[in-house]
């Protein structure tokens, strides 16, 4: 990517970062807000502001990134993705195309203790899966009348079992480079 492309918002991606985390000072605040951050709040559930506002980006064809497990993983365990993430794929007007990807070492660059200090010349592995089109499935189940708790869930749950092959993959890679 061009430096000048990530200088263009209309290129960049919306992101949904923990309110508590990224908008707890003023330079933070403006930090995640240039780079399209919406203060998404823990623990208000699937129907919060950003996750609104998020939903209207989507239905402009603009690109939402989600961090679906809904908090900083400090393990390397799988938990259990958010429902927020079927709830903005239900209910876009066009089901948008979901881009699966998994990354590993993250940790190692910016460190999620403190000193949050970050560390250059280290490795970061990022996989990615096949693009996920839900447009049939999301149809099938509202034809069938599902209510939103069951399609919401159904599209997560679907989201998620592509994920667990990725973040094993992720991990394999990575840490077969940090053994050369």
């Amino acid at each position: 990517m061009d430096y000048k492309d990530l200088r263009n918002r209309k290129k960049t991606r919306w992101g949904l970062p923990a309110n508590e985390l990224c908008f707890e000072t003023t330079r933070h605040t403006y930090f995640f807000h240039m780079g399209k951050g919406l203060p998404t709040i823990r623990g208000d559930g699937v129907y919060q502001k950003a996750l609104d506002f998020g939903i209207e980006r989507l239905n402009c064809g603009e690109w939402l990134h989600f961090f679906a497990e809904g908090k900083v993983n400090m393990t390397r365990e799988f938990i259990r993705f958010k429902w927020g993430v079927g709830r903005a794929i239900m209910e876009c007007n066009k089901a948008p195309i979901v881009l699966p990807f998994w990354h590993q070492g993250m940790e190692n660059i910016l460190p999620n203790r403190a000193p949050y200090i970050p560390r250059i010349g280290k490795k970061i592995t990022i996989v990615f899966g096949e693009p996920i089109d839900l447009k049939e499935i999301l149809e099938g189940m509202k034809k069938h009348n599902l209510n939103p708790v069951a399609i919401r869930k159904k599209i997560t749950d679907i989201i998620e079992e592509e994920m667990k092959p990725l973040k094993i993959q992720a991990e394999a890679l990575h840490d077969s480079l940090l053994l050369k």
